[in-house]
């Protein structure tokens, strides 16, 4: 079974929430008193590789991860928890201190406190895990998109996967492109952009298809895309270009951009960072992608998923 179907079992076998107003299915948790609450984890060899990234910019990245899911609902950061299993010959003081350096790294762009955690031996990979609150006045769900909504998104998604592809073949491709690079080693999660008129909202680490396809379906619309307005950066197109791979199937299929995905208010500009690629539509759960020659094709939920 993939990832998704596994949550929805553990949705189905678990009692509703009694300390929360929303529970299992969105970015976060949504508690009493606005308050968010998400974890997320990381796993060497799964989520990084410590021959092409060091501790620090992992220290850095999984507490990223973690606080996008606030910035996902909306929210701010206040605080986190970060848990370590770690092999014995990785439990020593420089280890810890250049794990820390990351973290320390993120707090001069992101406020948050580090107040707690865990250690644990492992005996294989590095396992982290971090969990986060945060606050929201007003939480956007994925839930809230309706007919006549834009669809937009911030940045440029598919840096990541490209910044990755450009990391793992630097010896052959003899170019270090550097934007990418550390779009997918230290990713800021985008607490930047004004959300006033966002009905509906999701970070789009698993990959702008998938994403898309959540926000359809909790908020049971159809949604389109325009493969023409998909903002890739140029230094991907480049590297797609020189490599034979696809920008377009990075930014579509690649994951780990923590950029934000949402539906606006059609009557108000959209904020400063976002670029409108869609529109949704009353209609069963779909998304279409028009492609560049104007063909409409259905968008299947293709993006990082694991156990798939």
């Amino acid at each position: 079974m993939d990832e998704f179907s596994l949550i929805d079992i553990i949705k189905q076998t678990t009692p509703a929430p009694e300390s929360a107003s929303l529970g299992i299915g969105d970015d976060a948790a949504i508690l009493s008193g606005h308050r968010l609450f998400c974890s997320d984890c990381m796993i060497e060899g799964v989520h990084f590789d410590l021959k092409l990234m060091p501790i620090q910019d992992v220290g850095f990245k999984a507490v990223a991860a973690t606080l996008s899911d606030i910035a996902a609902m909306g929210g701010q950061p206040e605080a986190v928890v970060i848990s370590l299993a770690l092999p014995k010959e990785k439990a020593n003081e420089a280890f810890i201190k250049k794990f820390y350096q990351g973290v320390s790294k993120l707090q001069s762009h992101v406020k948050f406190d580090v107040v707690g955690g865990d250690l644990s031996s492992s005996p294989g990979p590095i396992f982290i895990d971090v969990a986060a609150t945060g606050t929201s006045e007003k939480p956007i769900l994925r839930s809230g998109a309706k007919p006549g909504d834009v669809l937009a998104v911030s940045g440029h998604p598919g840096m990541s996967a490209a910044g990755l592809y450009s990391m793992k073949n630097w010896q052959t491709i003899k170019e270090i492109y550097g934007v990418l690079m550390h779009a997918h080693t230290t990713p800021k999660p985008r607490f930047d952009v004004d959300l006033t008129h966002c009905h509906a909202l999701i970070d789009i680490s698993d990959g702008l298809a998938s994403e898309t396809h959540h926000i359809a379906s909790a908020s049971t619309v159809a949604i389109e895309i325009k493969e023409a307005r998909i903002p890739l950066h140029e230094r991907a197109k480049a590297l797609a270009k020189k490599t034979g791979q696809s920008a377009l199937d990075w930014a579509l299929y690649g994951g780990e951009d923590y950029e934000l995905l949402g539906a606006f208010e059609p009557s108000q500009p959209l904020p400063k960072g976002f670029t409108a690629i869609g529109l949704v539509s009353e209609g069963d759960a779909a998304v279409t992608l028009v492609k560049l020659d104007g063909t409409r094709v259905p968008l299947k939920p293709t993006g990082f998923n694991h156990f798939t």
